[in-house]
């Protein structure tokens, strides 16, 4: 009678008791007891020809072939040219310079090999320990130490670094992790949500990160890279694989992912990588909202000729507004500059408030700027060769104008001329009415002014 049951699609990653097959992971074992076998049998062999590499002198024997060269190479050189080196005054001293650094460069062999001897010696000494403590020592060690066993003037030696002698895993790092899964990972940005800001023309807009589909394969291949490389993610995700709540709640994020349950334990930290996903956070952004700021002032614009006919404005002219604000009112002006200004909103070439500084023509500028301008005391003849306005808007807003030799014209000094003129009209407000007029003729007595006005 069969003893052991196969369940076809048993998965001890899945959560549940179950009975299932053990037989591959058997196998994994035994590969990995053949390759721990060779891998210490590889370093049994080093360190057993160990005391043969070193020759009398302390150098390592795999340094003294290049040593005999040079010692060789500076016979021959010695030879052929010991008169000049026993004479320098023959060729100037080339000859000897030429033979001392030779002997120079053999003796820097000698000291450098001896050095890395020493190293080594140390090195050796930490890893005997090591093993003696059954301590894994990781495969780029080895490797490592074949390149540093190369002779030294090899161009495939490289220096050994002790600090690289880690036996033990580290304690498992969620930020490291989280940044070697993570680093260059491009989240992307979808709007959630966007709401007004009472009693202003102002709106939240809330924006969430989110992880784009393309990105799951780069990620997958990271957190199975970084188990398989790394003891101490080894470690923690084999230790997790152990907490059946961990693997509930693990599974379930895999199978809403991928449409299928775990079942090995690269799967387990593929799917513990993307907890730990940074998408899902928020930011607000208060912007200006444009529209309602629009809508508002052409709400006004609307009323404002009734409040002026029953009386019930806030007590200045223009129906209790500003006539800055009659710029654009029934036909939106376009700049030279390509801004554009629609009922007194100054707005950019994308249509978003705007701060600075514009040109507007006169024949674009209410007339009744003019107007009230003359009737606050604004030299008539200075009114009469103005060619427009220089416009100074923050956020949208006109703040104030530049008239050349009117000066600067901010909104309260309109204000002010509004009331007056509207006393001097008694109490007859004035209302916005596209503009019409033509091009004043010039004064006699300001025939030469140059092109462009003030």
């Amino acid at each position: 009678m069969a003893t052991r049951i196969n369940q076809p699609s048993s998965n001890p990653y899945a959560g549940g008791a179950v009975i299932f097959d053990s037989s591959p992971y058997a196998n994994l074992y035994i590969q990995q007891v053949q390759r721990e076998a060779a891998k210490d049998e590889a370093l049994d062999k080093y360190f057993q020809e160990w005391e043969k590499s070193i020759n009398p002198a302390g150098m390592r024997n795999q340094d003294t072939e290049d040593l005999l060269n040079i010692v060789n190479q500076s016979r021959d050189f010695y030879l052929q040219n010991k008169k000049a080196i026993k004479n320098p005054a023959l060729d100037g001293g080339r000859a000897y310079s030429e033979y001392m650094a030779r002997q120079k460069e053999a003796m820097g062999l000698i000291n450098s090999s001896k050095q890395i001897a020493q190293k080594e010696e140390l090195i050796n000494r930490n890893i005997l320990s090591a093993r003696q403590k059954g301590l894994p020592i990781a495969d780029r060690v080895v490797m490592d130490l074949d390149a540093f066993r190369q002779p030294l003037r090899s161009q495939n030696w490289r220096d050994f670094n002790p600090d690289n002698l880690d036996f033990q895993p580290k304690p498992f790092d969620f930020a490291r992790f989280t940044k070697d899964i993570y680093g260059d990972t491009k989240l992307s940005e979808r709007i959630v949500g966007e709401k007004k800001v009472p009693e202003s023309f102002e709106k939240i807009t809330t924006f969430e990160t989110f992880l784009d589909e393309n990105e799951l394969p780069k990620i997958e291949s990271r957190a199975v890279a970084a188990y398989r490389s790394s003891p101490s993610v080894k470690e923690f995700i084999d230790t997790l694989s152990q907490n059946p709540t961990e693997v509930t709640r693990l599974n379930n994020l895999f199978k809403e992912k991928y449409g299928r349950s775990i079942s090995t334990p690269e799967d387990v930290s593929v799917s513990f990588a993307l907890s730990l996903s940074p998408a899902g956070k928020s930011r607000e952004v208060r912007t200006k909202d444009v529209a309602a700021e629009l809508a508002a002032r052409e709400q006004n614009i609307r009323t404002r000729p009734s409040k002026a006919r029953s009386g019930s404005g806030s007590g200045g002219s223009f129906g209790g507004g500003n006539l800055l604000d009659s710029f654009g009112v029934g036909e939106s002006i376009v700049t030279q500059q390509g801004n554009r200004i629609e009922n007194g909103m100054v707005l950019d070439r994308s249509g978003n408030p705007f701060t600075g500084k514009i040109f507007v023509e006169r024949t674009k500028t209410p007339a009744q700027i003019y107007q009230v301008l003359k009737s606050a005391g604004s030299s008539g003849d200075f009114l009469d060769i103005n060619k427009g306005f220089t416009i100074i808007a923050k956020d949208g807003k006109i703040e104030a104008l530049e008239g050349g030799r009117l000066g600067i014209i901010t909104r309260q000094m309109i204000e002010n001329a509004q009331r007056k003129f509207d006393t001097e009209r008694k109490g007859e407000s004035m209302t916005f009415q596209p503009q019409t007029t033509t091009t004043p003729t010039t004064p006699t007595k300001f025939k030469n002014i140059p092109k462009g006005g003030f």
